[in-house]
């Protein structure tokens, strides 16, 4: 009986730990979401990377190392 009692408490801890990440991640995406939404840069920031869109004039150089090199 307090094996089951341990087990189910150290499960309730488990379960309190993955559901406050989940909140911590879902601030971070509501974050991003309202910036998204309303802030040029970041607009801005995320059509570059995710994108890979430029300016108009802007030229972009691709480099790359020879293999086997860091």
């Amino acid at each position: 009986m307090r094996s089951e009692l341990e087990a189910a408490r150290a499960e309730h801890a488990r379960i309190a730990a993955e559901a406050a990440a989940a909140n911590v991640e879902n601030e971070r995406i509501a974050a991003e979401i309202n910036a998204l939404r309303a802030d040029p840069d970041a607009i801005e920031l995320a059509a570059r990377q995710q994108l890979g869109m430029i300016r108009p004039g802007e030229i972009v150089a691709s480099i790359s190392r020879p293999s086997g090199q860091r």
